[in-house]
């Protein structure tokens, strides 16, 4: 007894000790933040900002126009990227009214270094009996990640949506499905893409969490309605949200030829640009390609899920396959989408030790994490010294984090259909 409570103190102690470790690294790819990359002026995160401002003084959030009367009037910059999330979004940020850009933006800083941590202590305590690979796996992308500080400095929401679903995730895995369903609908009001894991629920016939998700989109919306009015969440469904399966975010002025876009589709305009406007419009043969092969990765996903069981490393892979189908399927994907692939590199960790991936998806796991967590400037100054005389090599390394994620996501599926030879307990 006594030897197994040693054994116990030591692997904690252990755990601490790397996740200090972790968490030093992590810092030091901030360094500096506060005196030298925090700007005043708010990046990303001032869309939220003044949406909020104009939405709760009665103005259309999703008006470019009202987004830059809210900014003019407070006096610290003049206009801002436009809002295309829905309604409920401005409900969770509402807080922010009371400081200006500046000071809200830097206290976002530390609600999403929050959301990192408490994402990292929910796979960890979810997917234990995993194995060590879970652990392991979490302290490199906590120590390496590049898109950590980037969402950092961009002000964006992606790190408490992330950490949000994955409460909801395993609430539900626990044996709570309408409360987690309904926690991840706090996280798809916030941004929609994990209404995924909605619709795997649908395919799986879990009523139950699908029913959560319902009711908790529906008393959002409800109270988005109460606060906003209807006409905000008539503009936002009817005016803005079809027009994101055309690229149109909301008249987001940001080229989809740009370097940094990660998706498939990229992939498709890469091949096939457009014969005008290429940075901004998607010829015919690659929107087809895009659509067909997007469509192909969503059924391929759901066609697994449905079939693989409810095992601790089917419910592992199952999540780390939607994660990063949410990062390849948007026509925009851009650097700090990509900590959406922070569960699927921890349950291929803890598959892998598990024994449900073999030893040899080490071999496509690791160069596939070197590029995911890699510098993006740093891989585009390589790209544009390399491709001139070796364009293949140029290609590969534009669209690198492509290919790392699409790895991650076939690593996933090879699990949900791997018969493992005992399963792990839940």
């Amino acid at each position: 007894m006594l030897r197994r409570r040693v054994r116990t103190a030591t692997s904690w102690l252990l755990l601490v000790m790397l996740y200090g470790i972790a968490v030093w690294m992590h810092h030091g790819l901030i360094d500096g933040a506060w005196s030298h990359r925090l700007s005043r002026f708010g990046n990303d995160y001032a869309s939220f900002h003044y949406a909020v401002k104009a939405a709760v003084a009665g103005d259309d959030p999703y008006d470019v126009a009202a987004l830059a009367a809210a900014a003019r009037e407070e006096g610290i910059r003049n206009s801002a990227h436009p809002f295309f999330y829905p309604p409920p979004a401005l409900l969770l940020m509402r807080w922010t009214t009371a400081f200006d850009v500046t000071t809200a933006y830097r206290r976002w800083f530390w609600v999403q270094e929050l959301a990192v941590l408490c994402a990292v202590f929910v796979l960890l305590a979810w997917w234990r009996p995993l194995g060590r690979g879970v652990g392991i796996a979490l302290f490199a992308a906590l120590a390496t990640l590049t898109a950590l500080p980037d969402n950092l400095f961009m002000g964006q929401v992606n790190l408490p949506v992330v950490a949000i679903t994955l409460i909801g995730l395993a609430v539900a895995d626990r044996g709570r499905p309408g409360l987690g369903g309904a926690i991840v609908a706090v996280a798809c009001m916030a941004k929609m893409a994990p209404a995924l894991f909605v619709l795997d629920a649908l395919v799986r016939r879990r009523w139950r969490f699908v029913g959560g998700a319902a009711l908790g989109a529906i008393a959002l919306s409800a109270a988005a309605i109460g606060a906003f009015g209807v006409e905000t969440t008539r503009r936002f469904y009817v005016e803005v949200f079809p027009g994101f399966a055309s690229g149109d975010y909301n008249g987001l002025r940001v080229p989809i030829t740009l370097f940094g876009n990660h998706g498939l589709p990229s992939v498709w305009i890469e091949w096939f640009p457009a014969a005008e406007r290429p940075w901004r419009e998607l010829s015919e043969m690659a929107s087809r390609g895009a659509r067909w092969t997007s469509l192909a990765v969503v059924a391929i996903t759901a066609v697994s899920s449905w079939r693989a069981g409810s095992d601790r490393a089917s419910v592992a892979a199952r999540v780390g396959a939607i994660s990063v189908l949410m990062i390849l399927v948007p026509l925009y994907t851009y650097e700090h989408h990509l900590v959406w692939g922070i569960p699927a590199v921890a349950a291929i960790g803890g598959l892998i030790g598990v024994g449900r991936l073999p030893r040899w998806s080490l071999v496509l796991l690791l160069p596939a994490f070197w590029v995911w967590g890699v510098d993006l400037p740093w891989l585009d100054g390589t790209y544009r010294s390399v491709s001139p005389g070796r364009p293949w090599v140029g290609w590969v390394l534009k669209e690198g984090k492509t290919l790392g994620l699409v790895t991650f996501w076939a690593l996933c599926i090879a699990a949900l259909w791997t018969r493992p030879r005992s399963e792990v307990p839940r």
